[in-house]
């Protein structure tokens, strides 16, 4: 038997090897605490406007979408033992949806607030430990799920 064929890469149209190489590199490390910190400020102030009696659709999307992006890197083996608390803070959260359904406010209960404050203290916790592919991945993923159910 001869050597297996093996194809060669080549990178993406309009993009040479070292910009290719170079993406890569920057998709396999990991995020540092300012991205981390930037990435998770918007669901933090939308729970806070929620919890303030001041929540929107658009704060409810941005964190249900941290939370579900909390249960994705979970289920990849990034911090998958706090999946129960994440399936926990996702449960309250459906309970607060036919809620918000009946009456038209977004109003935590004292458990949800805590579980989904505790969910999004393990996403921080879960950027720290993935790369930036990870995280992107895992964005996309959420993403195409919102575009499926048209939430």
């Amino acid at each position: 038997m001869g050597r297996p064929y093996i194809q060669r890469r080549t990178p993406p149209k309009g993009m040479s090897s070292f910009e290719a190489i170079s993406r890569v590199r920057a998709l396999s490390t990991q995020l540092d605490q300012a991205e981390v910190d930037e990435l998770d400020a918007p669901a933090l102030a939308a729970v806070e406007m929620i919890a303030q009696g001041m929540g929107t659709r658009e704060h409810w999307d941005v964190m249900s979408r941290a939370i579900n992006q909390a249960w994705t890197l979970a289920c990849n083996d990034i911090g998958s033992q706090a999946k129960p608390t994440i399936q926990a803070a996702s449960y309250a959260l459906g309970v607060m949806s036919k809620r918000y359904e009946r009456t038209g406010r977004l109003i935590f209960d004292g458990n949800t607030l805590r579980l989904v404050r505790e969910t999004l203290a393990v996403r921080a916790d879960q950027l720290r430990l993935a790369t930036v592919g990870e995280v992107m991945e895992a964005s996309r993923m959420v993403e195409r799920y919102y575009d499926e159910v048209r939430i």
